[in-house]
């Protein structure tokens, strides 16, 4: 029995062992991508609405997206800045609400021009029932009213929230907190922002005009729109004499300056000395920018060159040469077709900072690439996918 036992043993042993080995050598087996599961990118996301986005802006927990004045749908949506869940704030337009022109928040408050009522302090629930702050009123030259014809495009504030400045024909610059139009401004389409002292810097032509805050208008129509007490600061020794579009004109309240990109130049106006000066100049004067983010840690601007077309510098000091790319790739495809290839961004049409450091990338009416090098904050539903909100079918 033990011969053949020791038989037996002397027979498996080299199976046993060859089994040992493959099971070794499968264990040891280098990995290939065909069973590896790509690693999700977090520094994009995609947002796909179903309406055309004129405003974007935010609070301390939402960042907004009002649709167009001219859309049948109208909404305002909410993106969550921590969850990344999207909600109606306003929903899609119907007989008995009226259409939201433009709005846009000071920080904590979301103002709307309503059609038909005017500027309205937004209760959060019902455009019909919110506060009214500036009425839409007659053509008149003996009253405060918001004319009929001026359609607003786009709301910005002063950086303590205190005046709101309404981009339109005529620009109504407003005190929040008198509830006085302060300015009515002409001409104010390429480019303007409002300071903490409710002064206003618009830009036209080649140069900048400053409306200085008297504490409110005379109801006199040729005072609200005369040029008393302006100051008109040209930076045509700088530029030449150049008559164009301007893009993303920026009040940094920290240095108490204003950042103007004009062709290929970014200018940079302190309101300290009140002088222009030259930040940054491409060495190519063919190229030019396009549209421009500013924030404390980083400059990221968009420019015509087809090569590469960003620029993206280290801070607001633009110190050093900038850092240039072709392109984004997202690696996020839009639907599920193997055959589909993933998102590239090379064309932008406006861009939003909001303040957790993540741009939003305008790149059609209805499209939205957020992107930040660092790593998306916060939206933690979205990061590395396309999210698609759309409105309800009715029944």
């Amino acid at each position: 029995m033990r011969k053949l036992t020791l038989i037996i043993i002397i027979v498996l042993l080299p199976t046993m062992m060859w089994a040992q080995v493959r099971r070794s050598t499968t264990a040891s087996k280098p990995v290939t991508s065909k069973n590896v599961v790509k690693k999700m990118n977090n520094n994009y996301s995609i947002v796909l609405f179903d309406e055309v986005m004129q405003n974007v802006y935010e609070d301390a927990t939402n960042i907004y997206f009002q649709g167009s004045q001219y859309s049948e749908q109208n909404t305002l949506r909410a993106i969550d800045k921590q969850t990344g869940a999207i909600r109606f704030v306003v929903p899609k337009k119907k007989r008995v609400r009226t259409r939201i022109i433009c709005s846009g928040c000071d920080g904590k408050n979301i103002y709307m021009q309503l059609e038909g009522k005017g500027i309205v302090l937004f209760n959060g629930t019902d455009v019909n029932t919110s506060e009214v702050f500036l009425s839409e009123g007659p053509i008149d030259p003996h009253t405060y009213y918001l004319w009929p014809a001026n359609r607003g495009e786009a709301m910005s504030f002063s950086p303590n929230g205190r005046f709101l400045a309404m981009r339109g024909d005529p620009c109504v610059v407003f005190d929040t907190q008198t509830k006085k139009v302060v300015r009515m401004v002409w001409r104010t389409d390429c480019g303007l922002v409002v300071a903490d002292d409710g002064c206003f810097y618009a830009i036209r032509e080649n140069a900048m005009w400053k409306y200085p805050n008297n504490g409110g208008v005379h109801p006199d129509l040729s005072n609200k729109l005369n040029d008393k007490g302006i100051e008109r600061f040209s930076f045509e020794k700088l530029t030449g004499s150049f008559y164009g579009e301007y893009h993303g004109m920026y009040y940094d309240s920290a240095n108490n300056a204003i950042y103007l990109p004009v062709r290929n130049q970014l200018l940079k106006f302190s309101l300290d000395s009140q002088e222009w000066s030259e930040a940054y100049a491409f060495s190519n004067e063919d190229r030019s920018f396009t549209c421009i983010n500013y924030a404390p840690s980083r400059v990221f601007a968009h420019t015509n060159d087809y090569s590469k077309p960003f620029y993206v510098w280290g801070g607001m000091d633009l110190a050093g040469q900038p850092q240039t790319f072709d392109k984004l790739n997202t690696g996020i495809k839009l639907g599920q077709s193997p055959y589909e290839s993933p998102v590239e961004v090379s064309l932008v049409q406006s861009m939003y900072g909001d303040s957790q450091g993540n741009l939003w990338l305008q790149v059609s009416d209805m499209q939205f690439v957020v992107y930040n090098p660092n790593g998306i904050k916060g939206y933690t539903a979205m990061i590395g996918k396309c999210t698609r909100h759309e409105i309800p079918q009715e029944e």
